[in-house]
């Protein structure tokens, strides 16, 4: 039923912009047909996007990777001001004509979008389209399953968040969210220099048993505190690492 609900929801506004209802971004303007309907009625992952809110100030630097349609990149843009910049990278061309769309919309000019995925290697790498609104890396099979066409398969640019900062196409980053399905590890290691130099707050998404356990060990190694935001499992969950130095200069004041 609440498949079926979504479905005709999507037909009925497939082409129309709508304000976004409450939330952070109560009053932007959205297009429906661009993902989750929870986002334009403003209580998609709610405990999540709390979480989020309470980092980002006037002035933040805040880096999206994997930013799907744009909606956390938006409540960034907003909450940081003209004197913030966001970063987002999203490498299905999809969803990033969505964020250039709501960017006009809600005329937000402190974002850059990179149209690109992040990784530890710069390259060049096939992209499986998992649904209209997500992919991964994967390699295209010799046969193709009947569910499957050749155009689910593209090539994408694989940048490396380390080299974008030491070309200064990037700049200090205050927050860094990441949901990659399945990359969170690579993404970290390829911006190692870049995240202990600057110690960011980081949101990460974790996808398989084996890439929680090593980015767990990775943020732990760095010196990171980590918490689950809301119900996860040993597979997947959500969490967010605070440098254990800026806690301890907390409780120092």
């Amino acid at each position: 039923m609440k498949r079926q609900f979504s479905r005709l929801l999507h037909r009925f506004l497939d082409d129309r912009v709508v304000p976004i209802l409450s939330g952070p971004l109560q009053g932007y303007l959205w297009l429906p047909r661009s993902g989750n309907h929870a986002y334009w009625l403003g209580f998609y992952e709610q405990e999540y996007v709390r979480e989020f809110t309470k980092t980002i100030t006037p002035g933040s630097t805040v880096f999206d990777i994997g930013a799907q349609a744009g909606y956390f990149s938006l409540i960034a843009s907003r909450l940081s001001g003209e004197s913030g910049q966001v970063f987002s990278f999203e490498p299905l061309p999809e969803n990033a004509e969505f964020i250039g769309s709501h960017c006009q919309l809600n005329q937000v000019r402190n974002l850059k979008l990179f149209e690109s995925a992040l990784g530890f290697v710069r390259a060049r790498r096939q992209f499986k389209r998992q649904n209209l609104f997500m992919g991964h890396f994967a390699k295209k099979p010799d046969i193709l399953p009947k569910n499957q066409s050749d155009s689910d398969y593209f090539d994408v640019h694989v940048l490396v968040l380390d080299e974008l900062w030491e070309q200064q196409e990037i700049s200090a980053p205050d927050v860094i969210k990441i949901d990659v399905e399945g990359m969170e590890y690579w993404v970290l290691k390829g911006g190692e220099k870049l995240i202990r130099e600057n110690c960011p707050i980081l949101f990460v998404a974790t996808h398989g048993a084996f890439n929680q356990e090593r980015t767990l060990k990775l943020l732990d190694a760095w010196n990171y505190e980590v918490k689950m935001i809301g119900e996860g499992t040993s597979r997947n969950a959500d969490y967010l690492a605070t440098p254990r130095d800026s806690q301890n200069r907390e409780q120092n004041i």
